[in-house]
């Protein structure tokens, strides 16, 4: 008797299962419908972006970025973004394409990545600090389509270079930019490892990975409350879940 109850109390929950996924009665365990009842009760994650953009409509004239040049404010941050956004796309950038980018960290940088983004492209942020012989390794492999970065001197030949200047003169940016289709398998940005041998390596993480990172950065920070300073990591690839 100990062991039916719990049996009878869940067999309705498993019916239930059984109905909504159009299996049949024995190919779902008590497990197996524990399971999608868990999933099924998660929140769905939302892509980096989506959220940027809802917090622009939010609180536009908040403080999105303060570094030590300037501050801007969701909906400055916003514009420029959507510039560099149609700027981008003018270049041919897309999904699945990645654009490098050689920028220190500032507001500029939050916007690029943000953009590259939107654009459903994904984004390499270049280590200044490599050896040219281990940065032309990696263009190599990873073949870029764009460079962003402070000056027109080519750090490399495998492809083009632009600055964030021009990028933010592109003229006439449509007030609602239209987002290019993507999913959370596509490409968000790209890391890279030194490998145990020495030679680089290239990690790639989707935007489902992104997702899934900065939804629990917001759970284990708190950030649905306000808050006037998130402490990030001063890697690169964390820019982005600074920007809470």
């Amino acid at each position: 008797q100990t062991c039916a109850l719990p049996i009878l109390d869940a067999f309705p929950n498993v019916l239930l299962d059984i109905t909504r996924s159009g299996l049949t009665l024995g190919s779902v365990s008590l497990a197996q419908s524990a399971l999608l009842r868990q999933e099924e009760s998660q929140p769905a994650l939302r892509d980096v972006v989506d959220l940027f953009e809802e917090c622009a409509r939010i609180c536009p004239h908040s403080d999105a970025v303060i570094s030590i040049e300037r501050t801007v404010t969701y909906s400055q941050l916003s514009a420029n973004l959507n510039r560099i956004t149609e700027a981008l796309i003018a270049h041919g950038i897309g999904p699945e394409d990645v654009v490098a980018i050689s920028l220190p960290k500032s507001c500029d940088l939050i916007a690029c990545l943000l953009a590259v983004l939107k654009c459903g492209a994904a984004y390499w942020l270049i280590d200044s600090s490599d050896h040219v012989a281990r940065r032309e390794v990696l263009f190599s492999e990873l073949q870029p389509r764009l460079l962003i970065a402070c000056d027109h001197e080519p750090m490399t030949t495998r492809c083009a270079t632009v600055t964030v200047q021009s990028l933010l003169r592109y003229e006439s940016p449509p007030e609602d930019l239209a987002r290019s289709l993507v999913s959370g398998e596509n490409l968000a940005y790209v890391a890279t490892t030194s490998g145990s041998s020495g030679v680089p390596k290239l990690v790639g993480v989707t935007r489902a990975n992104l997702a899934s990172i900065t939804a629990a950065w917001a759970k284990e920070y708190r950030l649905a409350e306000r808050c006037h300073v998130h402490l990030r990591s001063e890697e690169h690839t964390s820019e982005l879940q600074s920007l809470r």
